[in-house]
């Protein structure tokens, strides 16, 4: 018999910082990290938080799979920075400005403060295997940013549309999400034929 597949999902691009462990397709574990830190919506949505990842939350979900960090073959980021980097034409060498709050945003509505919410996201794979607080670290033990795992970043709307489709009873359905904002998309639809997703339309920001 196989070894079994562990994936560790994690939302903490923006609000609600989460996480969920699936072992071979099924959810053994889901957690938001405000359920033990006791802080509403775990942190606040802004550039300068996007490092934080929900540590209590991950924690809680390997201790009920039995597990460290360094059995889990797949990490699932949902959000893609790279999208981002291409709709901006930025970059991969990001500059924050000396003062970012004094600076004007440009026409196109970005933040002086994005460069610093992409590079946390996009070093999320090593603040994940060197950042966890001293009282969890048991658990994070044995792991570089190159893994043993292997990370993904997961468009953030087809993140929504996913984890409506696979928690529901249906082999085949369409999907809609709306949101504030993913790294185009505001809001999504699309139609699920089992494995499969199909991107029907889209509204982008500005909306």
């Amino acid at each position: 018999m196989s070894d079994p597949i562990h994936t560790l999902g994690i939302n903490a691009a923006f609000h609600d910082s989460a996480a969920c462990l699936v072992r071979d397709g099924v959810v053994v574990a889901a957690a938001e990290e405000e359920r033990f830190t006791h802080v509403k919506h775990a942190k606040r949505p802004v550039p300068f938080s996007t490092w934080e990842l929900p540590y209590h939350a991950i924690d809680y979900c390997l201790a009920e799979a039995g597990i460290a960090l360094a059995d889990v073959q797949h990490v699932a980021y949902s959000y893609d920075p790279w999208l981002e980097l291409d709709r901006h034409g930025a970059q991969p060498s990001l500059t924050l400005p000396l003062e970012p709050s004094a600076q004007a945003a440009p026409a196109g509505g970005v933040s002086p403060w994005h460069p610093l919410f992409l590079s946390s996201i996009v070093n999320a794979p090593r603040q994940l295997a060197g950042g966890a607080p001293h009282h969890l670290q048991r658990r994070f033990r044995g792991v570089t940013h190159d893994g043993p795992f292997r990370w993904h970043f997961v468009e953030h709307h087809l993140a929504h549309e996913a984890s409506a489709f696979l928690a529901a009873p249906f082999d085949h359905c369409a999907v809609m999400t709306m949101d504030g904002r993913g790294e185009r998309a505001t809001t999504s639809y699309g139609a699920f034929d089992g494995r499969t997703y199909r991107r029907l339309g889209q509204v982008d920001l500005p909306h």
